[in-house]
């Protein structure tokens, strides 16, 4: 399997050369079979009536919304823009705290001016920055619409370790900003995705739900809470 074309058509040049770069650094069918490893499992492990993820939370996104009389709009961006470096329950409470009191505990202080910019009015997307927090937030916005890929933490270790690699520490997680990393690894969740006729965001929310529940913090031997 080859990977010679970029994900986004644009700027081809450019991309084709971090892809070549990335692929020195990590195999393409690596990272592909370890994220079909854990969809074997992830899908295995569920219910025949799978639960969606980001539906569940883009509805849940608009009790929020009511709660504080805003846009459902504004408290998807808002989410978003605090999303990183936190849990996703901590990141319900950051987002609440936030749109109550004007301030709250997140680590970032980029990320809580962001979310600011977004009560105050401004559209989240001319104020998100990043793949993982700008997909993040379609995701939570168009739960039904295929194509964007949110890649955290717990994604760059299915595919960049997987069930039979050591671990990433917090270093090698940055593997994930390296570049064409991200774009490989979407490629690679997309792929499977196809296999199993799924959407992108709905392997990725299967793959993410498993992995957190099996896996993460600390439940396994293999994984080290970060």
């Amino acid at each position: 399997m080859s990977f010679s074309k970029p994900v986004t058509p644009s700027m081809r040049p450019v991309r084709q050369r971090s892809y070549t770069r990335t692929l020195t650094l990590v195999d393409l069918q690596f990272v592909l079979d370890n994220v079909r490893d854990v969809a074997a499992l992830a899908f295995a492990a569920l219910p025949e009536v799978r639960p969606e993820w980001y539906v569940e939370q883009h509805y849940a996104a608009f009790s929020l919304a009511a709660k504080h009389a805003v846009s459902h709009e504004t408290v998807c961006g808002v989410i978003a823009a605090l999303s990183p470096n936190v849990s996703w329950e901590r990141n319900l409470e950051v987002a609440d705290d936030l749109l109550t009191t004007g301030d709250c505990g997140h680590p970032y202080g980029d990320s809580i001016r962001k979310a600011r910019r977004i009560i105050a009015g401004e559209h989240p997307k001319d104020v998100l920055g990043g793949r993982k927090v700008r997909s993040f937030y379609m995701n939570l916005m168009h739960p039904y619409v295929d194509g964007p890929f949110t890649g955290d933490s717990h994604m760059t270790q299915i595919g960049f370790a997987g069930l039979n690699s050591p671990l990433l520490d917090k270093k090698g997680l940055k593997i994930i900003d390296r570049p064409g990393a991200y774009q490989l690894l979407a490629a690679c969740v997309r792929t499977v995705a196809r296999e199993y006729g799924v959407r992108t965001n709905e392997m990725q929310e299967t793959l993410w739900v498993y992995w957190r529940a099996n896996h993460a913090y600390g439940k396994t031997t293999l994984v080290e809470a970060f």
